[in-house]
């Protein structure tokens, strides 16, 4: 263990989620150790008590009345992703050639993007403005008309 270094960590710039969990796995580390043996039993007790505080906030927030507005646009929105992206893939198989060729440059664009919807709320909306981007960008914007996307993008 000679040389080894402890990486910082800046518990500021975790999520809300993040955070929670690096306190359950203190808490559980501890635990697993001995708080006794660490000789950290009081300061165990206000980590879990600090910890539940944490819990039921994040559980507020994760219930507000906007949330379930917010899930349910998210979850149109994903649909509509994964549609156009389904559009595209096919469109590699199309009969046409020249289908076929412009699906596969924006095959490469979707790739590159992955699947935006297994992404947090935020991180999603700023990939697919940037997504939305790209396609109507002169690069590719012939090649969404050409498999008539349009409708989707707009959508999207």
């Amino acid at each position: 263990m000679i040389g080894m270094k402890t990486k910082k960590l800046d518990l500021k710039s975790l999520r809300n989620e993040e955070h929670f969990q690096f306190g359950a796995d203190v808490i559980a580390l501890v635990r697993k150790t001995g708080a006794a043996l660490l000789r950290v039993e009081p300061q165990l007790a206000a980590l879990e008590a600090m910890h539940a505080d944490e819990d039921a906030v994040l559980e507020r927030i994760r219930r507000s009345a906007l949330t379930a507005k917010i899930d349910d646009a998210d979850a149109a929105r994903d649909e509509i992703f994964h549609g156009l992206r389904e559009s595209v893939t096919a469109a590699t198989r199309h009969y046409t050639p020249a289908a076929r060729e412009a699906a596969g440059r924006l095959q490469i664009v979707f790739d590159t993007y992955g699947d935006l919807a297994r992404r947090n709320y935020a991180e999603e909306t700023a990939a697919v403005g940037n997504l939305l981007a790209e396609l109507a960008g002169e690069k590719y914007a012939a090649d969404c008309e050409a498999l008539g996307l349009g409708g989707w993008i707009g959508e999207l």
